[in-house]
């Protein structure tokens, strides 16, 4: 026999010893429950608090704030990152890279930017000059060293949609026209009748709004605020995006210029009705240069680009883009496509450099309404690219001023007639595998689209529009086949998933803006969902040990007998207290409902000492339970029908009865047991004939074989609540409240005790403010579980 089991036996045969034991055991638990209280501290009050901490961070700010040269110097550089970067730029190790991803991203963004350009309801050399002005500022002014700033789709679009109706608006008011909202979600002639000043005007306006609104952001520190927009949010909303993007180059790509322009919800739906309504007139000449474009393109990106093989070995990407428009330049003006062909051309481009006009600042109130979802798609978007990278080259970026950079250059663009810019993907994603490294790409990119504005733009004119259509929708294969992002997040996460469908559908059914506004607020609806119907667990103790405690719901875990323990994964506040609460209430009532249910059912007591080997514990059990269903009233389920049931919900509750009832025998008689345990829990087979069938193996060992009566085995009442609150992460005062009255009600009413454990110091102090200390003792807060479990004295069952 081990030693274990001789100090067992002993105290078996001596009750002193044993009492003797416990009582030195309750001893020390109360003497760690008393340090424990001791540390409970009584807590400010909230203006304390918030005074406190104005105050210390003044103090903090102040410390920092020194009037010598070299901290002027350090506000400067933080204000202006180039400063810093430029001045310590390593030539050697990274000049190479930079002026080749440099090259590489200004040659795309020449016909990248002509084409948004147009997509932005202007004129083609708007986009060029919006890869240069605001790309040297930006550039100057940020921390990220791999985004890419100029043109993109979705912002272009969305600009593209406010330019249209701004603009409608000012010419019906300059002709004493009226415009209402059903005129302007169909405006077939009047769109091409607005002239390119009106156009103008309105671009240069919304362009200054969204700068001001990413410069206010990045002022008043709202960089966090971007987490709102989830990334799965964002490909939903930029995969039907693009997907608009696409139906509008559809016009110039079949060179259909009969079709109207339609804005607002089921745009698309009304737009594809047009598009196969008018098919029948599709410019064959211009369709087949169309497909030309389309087919060198795509072989070439998919073949070229896209092949790991290639790449290896020409190590740069073949700029098909720049490739393409030459080509077609070339081909339209030997071919004249315009005028013996009828094919739609760029027809103008100025050469040089735009002078400065004043924003038309009157029309800044009208437009920060309409432009505040524009700024925050630009910005969110902004912001994801610049961590992806920050995340995937470790280094830091800032993302208040992030904003201000994007608020500045939006800003500074205005002035020379620049579209809205923002990061964008692919020339970000091209950059970093050329092996750019810092800002300087953005300069060298610049410095390229500068040398196509001064000198080379006039011989761009000849340039079909349908060219630049052609590469807006193959520049978009990679975003619309963001919509299989659906399948990977239907197998992690249903939730997630349906916040990208939801925003998906929402946006491509309505406008981009109503799909925005309707993801973003779906999106907010379940975290509240979420906050709302935390996750409540019951837990038990490893069998075994004494301090594992895991879920209920694992294997080898069971309940501890007399002790509920429940663990909140989430805040506590008003939305989901009562809930919380009247879980807790039904395990209670499911507990006495137990307990009361073994009194009338308790057979009369055997011996005073009745010992009881492996062998007899089964057969002891099954008496048990099958003198519990022998009391069965024969016509239990024909009262419980009477009550309004039917038959099926009636035998439900009996076999939920009877299971409950065999799970407490098994528990209790588990209670006299020593690890490890094997025991089946008992099933029923057949209900209504009040039957109850055993499972054939049940393995039992004894701990102390000694059972006081058989009454002991079957009833242990509930002696108290243990809330783990390791999980709580905040607790309002509606929280508190909804605990404190579930402390009263288990105390005064049922003698049983609540105990907190694992509350962090917000949560006790916001208790403790509350005034749940005045009705329940301070000994209520534990450390962990196993101190509340200590606290409790209930050595016996371990």
């Amino acid at each position: 026999m081990t030693q274990l089991a001789l100090e067992r036996h002993k105290r078996a045969s001596n009750p002193g010893c044993l009492r003797s034991a416990n009582k030195i055991k309750s001893q020390k638990s109360n003497k760690s429950v008393s340090i424990m209280v001791n540390c409970v501290r009584q807590p400010k009050s909230p203006w304390t608090q918030l005074t406190t901490a104005i105050r210390s961070r003044v103090r903090a700010k102040a410390r920092k704030v020194q009037c010598t040269v070299a901290a002027l110097k350090k506000q400067v550089i933080s204000a202006i990152p180039i400063l810093n970067w430029f001045a310590n730029y390593d030539i050697r190790s990274c000049l190479v890279g930079d002026v080749a991803a440099g090259f590489t991203v200004g040659i795309l963004n020449i016909p990248q930017g002509m084409a948004y350009g147009v997509l932005s309801g202007v004129e083609a050399i708007n986009g060029l000059y919006a890869s240069f002005f605001p790309v040297i500022i930006y550039s100057s002014l940020c921390t990220s060293q791999h985004a890419a700033v100029g043109t993109f789709a979705v912002t272009s679009l969305m600009t593209g949609g406010i330019v249209h109706t701004v603009s409608a608006e000012m010419y019906s008011r300059q002709n004493y026209t009226d415009v209402d909202n059903a005129t302007l979600s169909v405006m077939d002639d009047i769109g091409d009748r607005i002239p390119f000043e009106f156009r103008l005007r309105a671009l240069i306006a919304i362009t200054l709004c969204v700068g001001l609104w990413q410069l206010m952001m990045g002022i008043f520190r709202f960089g966090y605020f971007a987490v709102l927009l989830s990334d799965h949010l964002i490909k939903g909303f930029t995969t039907a995006a693009a997907f608009h993007v696409f139906s509008t180059q559809l016009k110039l790509v079949f060179g259909l210029h009969k079709i109207k322009e339609w804005h607002g919800p089921l745009k698309l739906i009304y737009f594809y009705y047009e598009f196969f309504s008018h098919l029948g007139s599709t410019h064959i000449p211009t369709l087949v240069f169309s497909l030309v474009c389309i087919t060198v393109l795509y072989l070439t990106r998919v073949f070229v680009n896209q092949n790991p093989r290639v790449m290896k070995v020409i190590r740069f990407p073949v700029p098909i883009e720049l490739l393409v428009i030459i080509f077609a330049t070339l081909t339209s003006y030997e071919m004249e496509l315009e005028t013996s062909w009828g094919v739609e051309t760029i027809y103008n481009i100025p050469t040089g450099l735009p002078s400065p006009v004043l924003p038309p600042f009157s029309m800044i109130p009208e437009l920060l309404g309409r432009t505040f979802s524009l700024a925050i798609v630009a910005s969110a978007i902004l912001i994801s690219l610049a961590k992806i990278f920050a995340a995937k080259r470790q280094y830091k970026i800032d993302c208040n001023q992030e904003l201000i950079a994007a608020g500045l250059a939006n800003i500074f663009g205005a002035f020379f007639l620049c579209i809205p810019v923002t990061g964008a993907l692919a020339r970000s994603a091209l950059q970093e595998s050329v092996g750019g490294s810092t800002q300087m790409v953005s300069l060298v990119s610049a410095t390229i689209v500068l040398i196509v504005l001064v000198a080379l733009g006039r011989f761009l004119e000849p340039l079909p529009r349908a060219c630049l259509g052609c590469i807006i929708m193959v520049a978009l294969i990679n975003m619309l086949k963001g919509a299989m992002e659906i399948v990977r997040l239907w197998k992690v996460s249903l939730i997630d998933a349906s916040i990208f469908m939801v925003t998906l559908l929402a946006t491509l059914l309505l406008d981009v803006d109503f799909g925005l506004a309707i993801g973003v607020l779906y999106s907010l609806l379940v975290f509240a969902f979420r906050l709302q119907y935390g996750q409540l667990e019951v837990m038990g103790r490893l069998r075994g040990t004494k301090d594992e405690i895991m879920p209920i719901d694992e294997p080898k875990v069971d309940e501890i007998i007399g002790v509920k323990i429940f663990r909140l994964h989430g805040p506590l506040y008003s939305g989901n207290a009562e809930s919380f609460v009247s879980k807790v209430r039904k395990a209670v009532l499911a507990n006495e409902k137990a307990v009361s249910v073994s009194h009338a059912l308790v057979p009369e007591p055997a011996a005073k000492k009745w010992i009881a080997m492996p062998g007899e514990f089964e057969e002891f059990a099954g008496q048990l339970v099958r003198r519990r269903y022998s009391q069965v009233p024969a016509n239990l389920t024909r009262m419980r029908m009477q009550a309004g049931r039917s038959q099926s919900e009636a035998t439900a509750e009996i076999s939920h009865d009877s299971n409950a009832e065999a799970a407490l025998v098994k528990r209790n008689l588990r209670r006299h047991s020593v690890a490890p345990i094997s025991m089946t829990t008992f099933k029923t087979i057949k209900e209504s004939t009040g039957s109850l069938k055993p499972i054939k193996e049940t393995q039992l060992w004894v701990k102390e074989p000694i059972i006081e009566t058989m009454e002991e085995a079957l009833e242990e009442p509930l002696r108290a609540i243990i809330i783990d609150c390791s999980s709580v992460s905040f607790i309002d005062v509606v929280g508190s409240d909804a605990l404190l009255r579930l402390a009263r009600e288990c105390s005064l009413e049922k003698g049983i005790r609540l105990i907190l454990a694992a509350c962090s110091g917000s949560v006790r102090d916001i208790m403790i403010l509350s005034g749940f200390t005045k009705v329940v003792p301070a000994e209520c807060f534990v450390k962990n579980v196993f101190t509340g479990l200590e606290s409790l004295d209930l050595h016996k069952d371990y």
